[in-house]
């Protein structure tokens, strides 16, 4: 069969190094607790490998372009090398005046603005 290649809109490339670490849970904001802490625990290097990690699963899924979001921004990094097609959407969060304020900066610094 010949088919064009899948599109993932929605993948968190810098989670594919956390398969089966969650606990279990009795709620989605239970989980995303669990998901949150894990996530904080990751250095640079361990987000890198799990971004190249998910292009590699997605790719070898049949899907050829992949729409990203990124917390931290290795996926610009990693995507920019591969062959998959990609957008990257940098996640902002700041549920908090200071934490928003932080994460307003980065994303300048990201952007260069």
């Amino acid at each position: 069969m010949i088919m064009p290649g899948l599109v993932n809109a929605h993948t968190h490339l810098e989670l594919s190094g956390l398969g089966g670490r969650i606990a279990q849970f009795d709620s989605f904001a239970d989980w995303l607790r669990q998901l949150v802490q894990l996530r904080r625990g990751l250095n640079p290097a361990d987000l890198r490998e799990a971004v190249t990690r998910g292009i590699e699963l997605s790719l070898r899924a049949g899907t050829t372009l992949v729409g990203d979001i990124s917390a931290s921004g290795p996926s610009w990094e990693c995507l920019r090398q591969s062959p998959v097609r990609k957008v990257v959407f940098e996640e902002v969060v700041g549920l908090s005046e200071g934490a928003a304020a932080a994460q307003t900066e980065r994303l300048r610094r990201l952007l260069g603005t």
